[in-house]
């Protein structure tokens, strides 16, 4: 995870999140109390587990 100084993880949060292949994505972060997830804003694309979705975070947008 690439994570400025100061940046704390709080669901619903907007984040810069980059895919094994290097491609970055604008996504939420959702924390459901057992899971994380990053959901797409477009709703045609599905939401992904952050475990096991070989994304990393780059930064947060408030």
């Amino acid at each position: 995870m690439i994570r400025p100084d100061g940046f704390e993880w709080v669901s619903g949060k907007f984040c810069i999140a980059k895919q094994r292949d290097g491609e970055t994505t604008f996504k939420q972060y959702i924390y459901d109390g057992r899971r994380e997830y990053l959901v797409p804003l477009n709703k045609d694309f599905r939401q992904v587990e952050m475990e096991t979705s070989g994304m990393s975070s780059d930064g947060s947008s408030t």
